[in-house]
């Protein structure tokens, strides 16, 4: 209400008869405002890299809303009204993690992303790691958790997500790695070396009036396995590397699967 600006892409959108203006930022920019007032916003982190070895999936990136009736990650609701002061404001877009790609590498949160001072969500955590050559650790926290992972008498547990962004990575019992936790819901446990172990759920915006599922949890590591819809990627069998996350979602990166043996 009020608000002049510029920056982003820009366009506009009618949602219930009333004209919105839209400034969409895929990289980092500055929005430049002549005319202050109240704003809605989306705001999502990047998602983390998926795990190699019997890896987890990666998470969501945090996942923020201030529209009235629509909800946040991690279970919550919207947020309360924003204001953008006249002025420039640095809106910061965090990169997809790192997904492990070799039996030494390590895989990488997501950046964080955010509108100057006012409103911050966090990278989505790594998944799990079982390789051999690099140091074995558990699904790291972040926006929304990375998967558990598990190899014969070893693993790692699942990330936990943050409160009003998303949730925690799946758990694993058997051989092989479950997904990323997603801005909806908790990443599908891993209790069988024949189930699936999908990544969390995405949650849905109109905010650019159609409606898109965005921040879904990436898939663990193991054949066949499929991951979440809503931007998360698919996890992998043998030496393949996990799918990454769709471009501009959030989604966080499939886990591989090889032998840690």
């Amino acid at each position: 209400t009020g608000i002049a600006a510029s920056g982003g892409t820009e366009s506009t959108v009618t949602i219930s008869g009333i004209v919105y203006k839209l400034h969409t930022f895929t990289s980092s920019g500055t929005l430049t405002v002549s005319s202050g007032g109240e704003f809605e916003y989306l705001v999502i982190a990047g998602g983390g890299g998926g795990g190699c070895g019997t890896a987890g999936g990666g998470g969501a990136g945090g996942y923020r809303t201030n529209v009235s009736g629509q909800s946040s990650g991690g279970g919550g609701s919207a947020e309360g009204t924003a204001e953008l002061s006249a002025g420039s404001h640095t809106i910061t877009i965090g990169a997809g993690g790192a997904g492990a790609i070799t039996s030494t590498s390590d895989a990488t949160n997501g950046g964080n992303t955010s509108i100057g001072s006012i409103v911050q969500s966090t990278g989505g955590g790594t998944g799990g790691e079982g390789n051999p050559g690099n140091t074995r650790r558990a699904g790291q926290p972040g926006g929304s958790g990375g998967g558990a992972w598990e190899y014969s008498s070893e693993g790692g547990g699942a990330g936990s997500g943050t409160s009003g962004q998303g949730y925690a990575g799946g758990s694993s019992a058997l051989t092989g790695g479950a997904g990323g936790g997603g801005a909806g819901g908790t990443a599908g446990t891993h209790p069988t070396t024949t189930q699936s172990s999908d990544g969390g759920p995405g949650v849905s915006s109109n905010i650019n009036g159609t409606a898109t599922g965005r921040a879904g949890g990436g898939g663990g590591g193991l054949s066949g396995q499929s991951s979440a819809s809503d931007g998360g990627g698919a996890g992998a069998n043998g030496s393949a590397t996990g799918s990454s996350g769709t471009a501009n979602t959030g989604g966080g990166g499939g886990g591989c699967y090889v032998n840690t043996a």
